[in-house]
């Protein structure tokens, strides 16, 4: 009898042990991103026409522009994007991608870091794919003058953390540092029956084995 509370408990430890393991470190790249970094402001959805700001000693000028879509789409949204009369957008695609999207794919969001005390306003933008691939691009505006441009794919957003702190505002689904199961809906399925209620009960079976063994 005390073999079959071993057998169970140690299955259901080893069934619920990658869920922990994930949720776990979740956690803790949130607590250390959300410690390195603040969001100080985020625009999102920003209006037709031209969106005018001022950073890090920079004129930057963002214009959307809309296509019309066949019945049923949303439309083509495409951005411009010029800092000191330079531009910084990505071409403008010949065909329209017509899509539907409950969140816009561009967004200025303004970080600092905490331990420096210097700020970056960040122009994130998600980058339609044909493959549906999701995809993004980052320029970033220090408050000391310089201008990084970078992109990447959503399987390379952990790192620099300040990555998924832009790109949650133009993500589609909320996403998390390394996985999503942090931000998945919680429900009695997940996470209370697995994987906490079935890695409790293999420490209870473990326990129980230990306990008639003596």
């Amino acid at each position: 009898m005390r073999r079959w509370f071993v057998i169970a408990g140690m299955a259901s430890l080893i069934i619920s042990l990658p869920a922990l393991i994930m949720m776990g470190m979740e956690y803790v790249a949130a607590c250390q991103g959300y410690s390195r970094y603040k969001i100080n402001r985020y625009q999102i959805n920003l209006p037709y026409g031209e969106t005018r700001t001022e950073f890090g000693g920079h004129d930057i000028v963002i214009e959307r522009f809309n296509e019309e879509a066949p019945t049923g789409n949303r439309g083509s949204t495409y951005y411009a994007i010029s800092i000191d009369g330079k531009s910084f957008g990505r071409p403008r695609p010949q065909h329209a991608q017509f899509e539907r999207r409950d969140r816009e794919p561009l967004a200025l969001v303004e970080i600092s870091d905490v331990a420096s005390g210097n700020s970056t306003l960040y122009i994130a933008e998600a980058i339609p794919d044909p493959h549906d691939t999701d995809s993004y691009r980052i320029v970033s505006v220090h408050s000391d003058g310089r201008i990084d441009e970078e992109s990447f794919a959503f399987s390379d957003r952990s790192y620099p953390p300040y990555r998924v702190l832009v790109i949650q505002y133009v993500s589609e689904k909320p996403i998390g540092f390394y996985s999503n199961v942090m931000t998945t809906w919680p429900s009695l399925l997940y996470p209370i029956i697995y994987p906490i209620v079935t890695a409790v009960s293999g420490l209870i079976f473990i326990g129980v084995s230990i306990i008639r063994r003596k």
